[in-house]
């Protein structure tokens, strides 16, 4: 699953070990402004600011947004057919491991939303 925009600037600006104050700077606004994108107070981000934030943070608007490339995809399509290769070539007993864990993953995932 994608990461929301705030998480994404937040967690960007952290690992650039840039301060609030310091991407503020660089995009042209405030360190407040930087502060509620973050939190998402402020969730509709003018697209020029995206684009000043994603340049500052070394990423692309696409990226710090959060969707999906074409290099996603298709990586994603090559790791699903290379798993299900694999799946195809195991024993019985290993399939059934598989399916046991999946399962279980499946029922973590509800009881966590």
């Amino acid at each position: 699953m994608k990461k929301a925009i705030n998480t994404n600037i937040h967690e960007m600006r952290i690992a650039k070990s840039l301060t609030l104050q310091e991407l503020a700077q660089k995009v042209g606004t405030s360190k407040q402004t930087i502060q509620r994108y973050e939190t998402g107070e402020i969730s509709n981000i003018p697209y020029d600011k995206i684009v000043k934030i994603a340049a500052a943070l070394d990423t692309t608007p696409q990226n710090l947004m959060g969707w999906e490339t074409i290099e996603d995809v298709l990586l994603r399509d090559q790791e699903e057919k290379m798993v299900f290769e694999l799946y195809k070539k195991a024993d019985t007993q290993t399939k059934e491991m598989v399916k046991r864990l999946l399962a279980y993953e499946q029922k973590v995932k509800k009881m966590e939303e």
